[in-house]
């Protein structure tokens, strides 16, 4: 999973996203795999408790290529769960690594970042052009869509 974040230039990337239906997900905040010290793996994630600070900022997807929107996030979460060894690991996450985190996060319960898209911010044209194409992409793929 890491291979395939770096390759597309992320940050995070959740299980769901490559096709694995497990709740996994991992990071590097700092997007650089020379910097693997930093990387973080999460199995069976569970919040037990969000900050009550929020902040709005941009926020792209590797499931939403050539977008991105204002999305407002906890500042910090407290998170229980397990390595790849089943060991339980505890996290409290704060600033860039509590909005990854939360993104991710959204991943495994089928939320995505369009759904958290601040007011107006799926009308601007750059947003509302792109979700156009990418429907129009992947329209005739699935005949859910």
């Amino acid at each position: 999973m890491f291979k395939v974040m770096y390759a597309a230039n992320g940050v995070g990337l959740a299980a769901p996203q490559v096709g694995a239906n497990v709740r996994m997900m991992v990071w590097n905040p700092d997007g650089d795999a020379r910097k693997w010290l930093s990387e973080k793996v999460l199995v069976n994630p569970r919040v037990v408790g969000w900050g009550k600070d929020t902040a709005v900022d941009s926020e792209g997807c590797l499931s939403f290529p050539g977008m991105s929107g204002l999305v407002r996030r906890a500042t910090s979460v407290k998170v229980v769960g397990q390595n790849l060894k089943g060991k339980e690991i505890k996290m409290k996450l704060s600033g860039w690594q509590a909005v990854i985190f939360a993104h991710e996060y959204d991943h495994l319960d089928g939320v995505l970042y369009v759904d958290r898209l601040e007011e107006g911010e799926r009308e601007r044209e750059e947003v509302a052009e792109r979700l156009k194409e990418l429907v129009a992409e992947y329209e005739g793929d699935d005949p859910a869509l």
